[in-house]
């Protein structure tokens, strides 16, 4: 899956590469249909190029969005569904090829960010007079979120184990400064499927910041270079608009050059994502992808999911 040379065939798309000004690779389309069940971000050079030696070789990391897993407008509600859903496709990939290595990182969804909005987590310990109490229940969410996705998983026949950031990883003025990824390398090696989570963690400016699943899960590609990244959404992939506007379309292919830059369509899903959820689900994609690690953007629970986790390439949604 990685070397010195572009990998052409990582779509169904028949790939030809060329030199561009700055040094930079791009594909071009030789073929004009794609299947329309998954974004694909495909690094324009096919190589691992994180810091340092990668510890391991793992099959994949997936990232569940908080909007998958939960239902976001419930407080503290699971969606159930599909979350069994997916517990159910990674034990039968497991099963399938027992040797497996994955690597499972969740968002909070409706699980925590009612109490990181309402005690100001993100902005740190001086920004709210009860900020420790309110680090302490948000911390007390997510990590009863984390119980009930690997309860999910193991009901399943998924040997998964929680594996919480705080207190070892911390941040820097909101940005990731320490990761300790060695539990997460060991409890592979065991034989083990770690399940991580976006968390409150200590922060070295401010006190204590929010950690988000999509941070840990480019750190989590970087130390343990992964075949395939998968990030499972409430809906098929990225539109040019909200997805439920009329007229809708399906950004069913993105790619993106060693930069990290990427080649969206004229309009952007960018113009009207209001929270910054999905742009820093993007950037984080992006990363992946310019890191030489093929990415899948899919519905959680759809026929795409399945295939994206059992190592096919998405066919439908």
């Amino acid at each position: 899956q990685f070397g010195s040379h572009p990998a052409p065939f990582i779509t169904r798309r028949v790939l030809s590469w060329r030199r561009v000004p700055r040094q930079t690779w791009r594909a071009e389309r030789r073929t004009p249909r794609m299947p329309p069940a998954a974004v694909y971000l495909v690094a324009a050079m096919i190589v691992a190029t994180a810091a340092g030696k990668p510890r391991q070789c793992v099959d994949c990391v997936v990232k569940l969005g908080g909007s998958a897993a939960t239902i976001k407008a419930r407080f503290e509600t699971l969606n159930e569904d599909a979350l069994s859903q997916t517990a159910e496709m990674l034990a039968i990939a497991r099963k399938a090829d027992p040797g497996l290595k994955v690597v499972v990182v969740h968002g909070a969804g409706s699980f925590g960010h009612h109490q990181a909005k309402a005690y100001a987590i993100q902005s740190g310990a001086e920004a709210h007079p009860e900020g420790a109490l309110g680090f302490a229940k948000t911390r007390s969410s997510v990590t009863r979120l984390n119980g009930l996705v690997v309860k999910a998983l193991v009901d399943a026949g998924v040997p998964a184990v929680g594996i919480s950031p705080f207190p070892s990883w911390m941040t820097d003025q909101g940005h990731l400064a320490v990761d300790a990824m060695d539990p997460v390398a060991n409890a592979l090696d065991a034989g083990l499927v770690p399940v991580l989570h976006g968390d409150a963690v200590l922060d070295a400016a401010q006190g204590w910041a929010i950690l988000s699943g999509d941070d840990i899960i480019v750190r989590a590609a970087e130390a343990l270079a992964p075949r395939r990244a998968i990030f499972l959404m409430d809906v098929a992939g990225v539109h040019d608009r909200p997805p439920d506007e009329q007229g809708a379309v399906l950004i069913r292919r993105i790619d993106v050059d060693a930069d990290g830059h990427a080649y969206l369509p004229r309009t952007s899903v960018a113009t009207h994502d209001v929270t910054g959820g999905l742009r820093r689900k993007l950037d984080s994609a992006f990363k992946l992808a310019a890191a030489g690690v093929p990415t899948y953007l899919v519905q959680v629970g759809s026929e795409s999911a399945r295939e994206a986790i059992s190592g096919e390439l998405p066919s439908i949604g």
